[in-house]
């Protein structure tokens, strides 16, 4: 088992390869129930694996648009800006598997809140 990045998640590796997450077991079934009802913004996941020069500058532009001309403020889950950071997060935790490497605890946290 690999040591964790944070102190709440740990990573192991499967038999093919790839790395999976596991809550740690210092997570009580109310500390769970409270990170997951965690309103604040999601933050902007500033590790760069995996993405192009292109794509970043590609993302701040529609994500400065939004700012400016989209929707006001939603519930984490239909906010547009949220959805964007998300999947910038999830990019860059593909990026970091298929390359082998672990991600931060930052971009981990990201995924792991607004996952399906």
């Amino acid at each position: 088992m690999c040591s964790g990045i944070s102190s709440k998640v740990l990573h192991r590796r499967e038999p093919e390869g790839r790395p999976t997450l596991e809550l740690g077991s210092e997570w009580t079934r109310e500390g769970l129930w409270m990170a997951m009802m965690d309103d604040s913004p999601l933050p902007i996941v500033h590790d760069t694996t995996g993405l192009s020069a292109g794509y970043r500058l590609r993302w701040w532009i529609r994500y400065c648009a939004l700012m400016v001309f989209g929707p006001a403020d939603r519930v984490l889950e239909a906010s547009p800006r949220e959805r964007m950071k998300w999947e910038r997060a999830v990019k860059v935790l593909n990026a970091h598997y298929a390359r082998g490497t672990l991600p931060d605890g930052e971009t981990v946290e990201t995924v792991r809140r607004m996952s399906p």
